[in-house]
């Protein structure tokens, strides 16, 4: 019987030229080229001009995920400004690069808060089969009110939040860790500044990090993630707002974008104005993103979530690799040529 691949090995034996993935690739085109083309003015003649052009921009930049094309908005960009862009084949020719067993290593949640325990300070547990159900009891007891998240999810995906009244939910709950391990974690609180932009989610900053050749860490890109409507996540995928940071002053540098394209000076329902905001803490948090990729040297390029609290910095989550969409189209510049940095 052949092994199953984990979700980190067919990264990164992704093959990077497929014709059986072309068709595929052709399906998800056509709606953005007829979007394009509608928002633009033309007509068919313009739609069918824009599909080439996905197509050529495929062959020729590596933009083999169709929301390349309109996240990095190349049908307004020049060639040389096409070119700088990391897109995702150039992303999965990059992973190729890492160190194998460090990035194919079933690194779960519960294990990533184990090695980075010095910055991860919020109460959690991790349920599995075996674990007894009183503990689940005493936990969700002991904080009111708690996050349940999927020890494997992405994106923000399965995440909820559970109370302590909520009899029903929590048995169904223990029916669940019989299906697939999650944990359980105490809510994390944001500080004043980032409540009043949206209170019903964790508003948190991604900053990425990459290790060059050289040994070098340095921090190509920051951001602020902010949760819509009454969602309990700010993830991107989940309907999120992404706000670009300036890295030398901190302050948020450009209106948001959210993951269809849409621009957002206001953050949609509370019209906060974002741009021009100082981000509190930001130095203080870029050197704690420094320091968690000091434990690891061959985690080369990270996105990191970290949550400003009242009280403390806190790490939500590393994500190695960091990504190459939410990276570049917040502030439309290219980080191809800083990426390549990183191949040894």
């Amino acid at each position: 019987m052949a092994k199953v691949q984990t979700h980190a090995e067919q990264i990164y034996n992704y093959p990077l030229y497929s014709f059986r993935r072309f068709p595929v690739f052709l399906r998800y085109c056509r709606p953005i080229a007829k979007m394009l083309a509608d928002q633009i003015g033309g007509g068919k003649l313009l739609e069918m001009r824009i599909l080439a052009d996905m197509v050529w921009c495929n062959i020729r930049y590596g933009a083999m995920d169709s929301r390349d094309y309109l996240l990095f908005e190349f049908w307004k960009k020049s060639t040389i400004e096409r070119n700088s862009f990391f897109t995702k084949r150039r992303y999965f020719r990059l992973v190729k690069h890492f160190d194998k067993k460090t990035f194919c290593h079933p690194n779960g949640k519960a294990f990533l808060y184990k090695k980075y325990s010095d910055y991860v300070k919020r109460d959690w547990m991790f349920v599995e089969e075996s674990t007894e159900e009183e503990l689940i009891d005493s936990f969700i007891a002991k904080h009111g009110k708690v996050l349940i998240k999927p020890e494997s999810s992405e994106q923000g995906k399965g995440i909820r939040t559970i109370r302590k009244d909520e009899i029903a939910e929590i048995a169904q709950l223990k029916e669940d860790k019989k299906k697939h391990p999650y944990l359980l974690e105490e809510l994390c609180v944001n500080c004043d500044e980032l409540n009043k932009i949206n209170s019903s989610s964790l508003n948190t900053l991604r900053i990425y990090t990459v290790v060059t050749k050289d040994g070098e860490i340095m921090i190509p890109s920051a951001s602020l993630r902010c949760g819509c409507g009454n969602t309990v996540v700010d993830n991107w995928g989940s309907g999120g707002v992404g706000y670009p940071i300036d890295i030398e002053s901190g302050i948020v540098c450009a209106p948001g974008v959210d993951k269809k394209g849409n621009k957002h000076i206001f953050h949609p329902g509370t019209d906060v104005v974002l741009p021009g905001f100082v981000i509190p803490r930001f130095k203080e948090a870029c050197e704690m993103a420094k320091q968690i990729i000091r434990k690891d040297m061959k985690v080369v390029y990270a996105g990191q979530d970290i949550a400003i609290l009242p009280d403390r910095l806190e790490l939500i989550e590393v994500n190695f690799p960091g990504g190459h969409d939410f990276l570049q189209a917040l502030d439309q510049v290219g980080k191809n040529k800083l990426m390549q940095r990183i191949i040894k």
